[in-house]
């Protein structure tokens, strides 16, 4: 039984239940569905004048299912509100209720292979692209295309992006969720101050190093306002570099993802660029150790960051912000994108209704658009990023405009590895301790290492 399942895991100590939903439990000649008894049709009298026995109402067959995700935050509390209708609906008439389950994302994804391992496997989980393929590799996943179909899913209102970041081997393993993109955030104060058009936020590399030049107070090497905010090391360089690499025409891995592909023209074009907003433009301060931090207090005018920080921006006092899409500084536009899914968990033996059940609960949560306009989030569904209602909150709409031009992390299991190690050889770079010809040298030596195993 899954409710023993469920049981088992809790006692096991592998999380806290955020809201366990009850849900109608038949066994026959106990139970009936209320509103099958109630349309049933009154006894007829027997022959001896005594009410004849009412046949008894069919059973409903019950699918109990655990749904494990990350969403340790304010957006957890929406989507548990969500799970909640779900249960209280349409997956009462179906009879499939979602037991829903948060751990740290730190944490996650290790809880779930244990249980797996273990032999208690949940039913839904919330994944990267990186750990779907990983999964993958591990036979540990239904494929979907079917099965979503047949639940009704619209595969083709997706944007073809978050699609393409689970699609393994021609089969697709996930249903998106939403798009975790990076676009600009822009100081309207200070630009107005230097005499921009806050309206006409530029989209090419000239225009751009023009705008931000204006905007950036300096005397010497001493900053007053950095212009743009590039710290000098750690992920948020490593994202501007990841998406330039792209812009410049070329990748980070091969095709098949058994090479490094990045120690090339674009490569060095991507080292280029940042260490020129450092040295020649002088634009970006090495000496930032907290870029959100300098944003926040006026001291950085641009920061490229995610939608959820929307309302922490809009509460700090004195800043006066707007958004506006990432400028081409290559060949032509890609943003650094990273998707959270929905897959399913393959079971052996596989109880019969189980994956149907999980696909009706992931169709019905794809098609809702709550989940994208009350957290917000950015939308993987173009008939929900086309709605008046998202379009309108504010600073949304670069971020969905961008959603067709993101650039997913390569969706194996070593990406994590690869991505830690070029970052500590890129912050070497943009030290000048190593040249871009000797940095993307090294780093494509150590990525070749890890992806031959």
């Amino acid at each position: 039984m899954k409710t023993e399942r469920a049981a088992a895991l809790r006692r096991a100590g592998r999380g806290k239940v955020i809201s366990r939903r009850g849900f109608l439990r038949v066994s026959a000649g106990t139970t009936v569905v209320a509103g099958l008894a109630a349309c049933a049709p009154a006894a007829a009298p027997s022959s001896t004048g005594a009410p004849a026995e009412a046949p008894a109402a069919p059973e409903q067959e019950m699918h109990d299912l655990i749904y494990w995700n990350d969403l340790t935050g304010p957006d957890g509390e929406i989507q548990q509100a969500l799970v909640d209708r779900y249960n209280d609906g349409p997956g009462k008439e179906a009879g499939v209720q979602i037991t829903f389950e948060i751990y740290p994302g730190d944490t996650l994804f290790t809880k779930n292979m244990a249980a797996y391992g273990a032999g208690n496997p949940i039913d839904i989980l919330r994944a990267s692209a990186p750990q779907t393929n990983l999964m993958v590799g591990n036979q540990m996943l239904v494929p979907l295309d079917d099965v979503m179909t047949e639940a009704g899913l619209d595969w083709g209102d997706f944007y073809p992006s978050p699609l393409e970041a689970f699609t393994i081997d021609g089969s697709r393993y996930s249903i998106p969720q939403e798009v975790s993109n990076y676009t600009i955030f822009f100081n309207t104060d200070q630009a107005e101050a230097a005499g921009l058009d806050v309206e006409n936020f530029p989209s090419d590399r000239d225009e751009f190093i023009d705008w931000v030049q204006a905007v950036t107070e300096r005397d010497g090497d001493q900053y007053d306002v950095v212009g743009l905010v590039i710290p000098g090391s750690g992920g948020l360089p490593f994202r501007w570099w990841f998406q330039l690499v792209y812009q410049f025409g070329g990748s980070l891995l091969t095709e098949d993802y058994s090479q490094a592909s990045f120690n090339n023209d674009a490569g060095g074009s991507a080292c280029q660029f940042i260490l020129d907003c450092f040295d020649t433009y002088k634009i970006s301060s090495r000496d930032i150790l907290d870029a959100r931090r300098a944003f926040m207090s006026l001291y950085g005018s641009i920061i490229q960051d995610g939608a959820w920080m929307s309302p922490a921006f809009a509460e700090q006092e004195g800043l006066s912000f707007d958004s506006a899409l990432v400028p081409v500084i290559g060949n032509e536009l890609f943003s650094y994108a990273i998707t959270m899914a929905g897959v399913i968990i393959r079971h052996d033996p596989e109880e019969a209704g189980r994956v149907e059940a999980c696909a009706h609960f992931l169709k019905w949560m794809s098609d809702d658009p709550t989940w994208n306009i009350e957290v917000p989030t950015v939308p993987v569904r173009q008939s929900i990023g086309e709605m008046e209602e998202l379009q309108e909150i504010p600073y949304m709409k670069p971020f969905i405009d961008l959603v067709p031009y993101g650039i997913e992390a390569p969706p194996i299991a070593a990406f994590g590895e690869i991505r830690g190690r070029i970052v500590e050889i890129l912050d070497s770079v943009w030290a000048t301790d190593l040249s871009v010809t000797d940095g993307l040298a090294r780093a494509e030596e150590q990525v070749n290492d890890i992806l031959a195993g």
